[in-house]
């Protein structure tokens, strides 16, 4: 939240914040209403086999109507081509197409002679469990799309379920989590703002709430405890926090909030520290828009393009020519700037539903690649291609040492000398440090390489063995452990040796309560979401290196990592009022 001139008569004594994730920029006022998803129970029921025919007809009906009702849907949203919302209607219309989903769900009424209501949904079941299996939470989310469609075909094929969304305009929604469809019936109520307890910044239901400019969080945890009906309540989605019973002019407050985030976001001067020192602003992006968006607040390229973004919920991996297209668009958007391609951060099982013991520290990212090589071919042939007379480089994901650099540059160049007859450019290679071999090697690993990406997310979890998703070590997973900042230390200098740039990743670098911290350490490149950029660029015009300097030594000193957010938040308190009004430097690393 920014910095108001009367602050003490918009925040009393007794208000709660807790903190959230902002999914959806803007502030909204209102009433909690709970939201419940609307989800059918499915009984199974035997069906004789003269009727099979029948049953099978009425499911091709249904298939027919859904399909043509999400056409409607997304006509009447306007959802436009260069929009992203519209990829999600789009792969809403692939699943209700797909034929193996149809022959499925055929098969299914045919072979074990059941209703199709229970074919549909114990096929999406299926579905839907092989999604979320997959370790990484942004694939996991799409699980809700399979549901969504599923829910959609079930409303065609008997008499929908009854919302329990009242008339009441202006409400803030609170539910577990939402379906895109869902969050297209909440706006015909005007809502004030939306709350789930699951929900990322990728998911399709928060690609909508931002589409239709509603504002959104996630991540809170126990709703039914946190939040009473009929409550008033300020959600904040720029910042990421809700408030309890605001007491202030909430007209007011939210034209502030809205006219200072806007005016550091829209501005496109470099980033320059107060005494000078350019820090450079990369994104974190795997489209257009989001880019065009970062680019707005000052961002100058692309430091971390997540190439498995790029096969969603598709069964298997994307052709080389959809690569090439997709990185020849986004290379395009970003110019001379360029982009950084990490090659698919994948585990095995992605595609087939198997899973490991311990997928985390099983065959996946660069090892994955280098063992099913044929997959890893096809993504260098596209970039390669992509390159040619564009900016892009390479980055290669969860190295741990010098032996993936060799291997993945020898299978690279023999890519490119197979290309030999067609235009190709040169791209650099980079290497993803974000596990403690790596850290330790990196000595050997700088100079085999063109540049550094410091992982900051993965290098606690690895560091401190601490499963960040994971609730019941939650506190064990601190970014400002002694460990986790002499291994960025190490990894920073490291490359300064050898000359090679090294940009940091991950929620420390979106963060401004840890940015000083890692300038002060010696970082000059900084890699975020779009809409961590305004407030990281607005903390940058208030601080010094020295002063940066003097942060990190003070921190060497330090041994508990809890101590050391103690005299971060106090050293705010007293020195950055602006940057850091009461609570929100809290709100931050709580939330990192």
């Amino acid at each position: 939240m920014m910095q108001f001139e009367n602050e003490s008569s918009m925040k009393t004594a007794d208000e709660r914040r807790i903190a959230a994730i902002a999914l959806s920029r803007g502030v909204g006022v209102g009433s909690v209403v709970f939201y419940e998803t609307g989800t059918r129970g499915v009984e199974k029921e035997r069906i004789d086999e003269n009727t099979v025919a029948a049953e099978v007809a009425r499911f091709e009906t249904a298939v027919k109507r859904s399909t043509r009702d999400l056409r409607t849907l997304a006509a009447e949203n306007d959802f436009s081509a260069d929009n992203p919302a519209a990829a999600i209607f789009a792969f809403h219309l692939s699943i209700i197409e797909d034929t193996s989903f149809i022959e499925k769900v055929t098969d299914a009424i045919q072979e074990q002679l059941v209703n199709a209501a229970w074919a549909v949904s114990s096929v999406a079941d299926h579905y839907r469990e092989r999604q979320i299996a997959v370790l990484d939470d942004r694939f996991r989310e799409k699980q809700l799309d399979i549901q969504d469609v599923a829910e959609r075909i079930l409303t065609a094929l008997d008499e929908p379920v009854e919302s329990t969304l009242t008339d009441r305009q202006n409400a803030v929604i609170v539910s577990k989590e939402l379906r895109p469809s869902q969050i297209l019936e909440i706006a015909d109520h005007n809502p004030a703002a939306i709350i789930t307890e699951r929900g990322g910044w990728t998911s399709h239901s928060a690609i909508v709430a931002r589409k239709l400019q509603i504002p959104m969080v996630s991540g809170v945890k126990n709703l039914e405890e946190t939040f009473v009906g009929g409550e008033r309540v300020m959600v904040d989605g720029y910042e990421g926090f809700i408030a309890f019973d605001p007491q202030f002019d909430v007209t007011v407050a939210i034209s502030e909030i809205e006219e200072n985030t806007t005016d550091v976001s829209t501005s496109t001067v470099s980033t320059v520290t107060k005494d000078g020192v350019k820090i450079a602003i990369w994104a974190n992006a795997e489209d257009v828009e989001t880019y065009r968006t970062a680019e707005k607040s000052g961002a100058e390229g692309i430091a971390l393009y997540r190439s498995e973004m790029l096969i969603g919920d598709r069964e298997s991996l994307p052709s080389e020519e959809e690569q090439y297209e997709a990185y020849t668009a986004i290379a395009d958007a970003t110019g001379d700037h360029g982009v950084r391609i990490r090659t698919f951060d994948l585990e095995t099982g992605h595609f087939d539903g198997r899973t490991e013991k311990n997928a985390a520290l099983g065959l996946r990212s660069i090892r994955l690649s280098l063992r099913d090589d044929e997959s890893f071919r096809v993504q260098i042939r596209a970039i390669l291609r992509a390159s040619f007379e564009r900016n892009i480089a390479i980055v290669l994901p969860m190295v741990s040492g010098v032996a993936e650099i060799v291997t993945a540059r020898a299978l690279i160049d023999e890519v490119a000398e197979s290309l030999r007859d067609e235009e190709i450019g040169q791209p650099r290679i980079g290497a993803m440090i974000e596990i403690p071999s790596a850290v330790t090697t990196l000595d050997q690993i700088a100079p085999r390489v063109d540049f550094v990406c410091l992982g900051t997310n993965d290098l606690v979890q690895y560091m401190l063995a601490v499963d960040r998703d994971n609730d019941a070590v939650a506190s064990w997973y601190q970014s400002l452990h002694p460990a986790v900042l002499r291994s960025i230390c190490r990894v920073i200098a490291a490359g300064i040796e050898a000359g090679q740039p090294v940009v940091v990743c991950g929620e420390m670098a979106g963060s401004p309560f840890y940015v000083p911290v890692l300038i002060g350490l010696g970082a000059r490149e900084l890699s975020m979401n779009a809409l961590s950029i305004g407030p990281v660029r607005k903390l940058m015009g208030q601080i010094s290196i020295a002063e940066c300097i003097q942060i990190a030594e003070k921190l060497e000193l330090v041994e508990i990592a809890a101590d050391a957010e103690d005299f971060l938040r106090e050293y705010y308190s007293k020195n950055h009022t602006d940057a850091f009004p009461d609570g929100l430097s809290n709100t931050i690393s709580r939330k990192n």
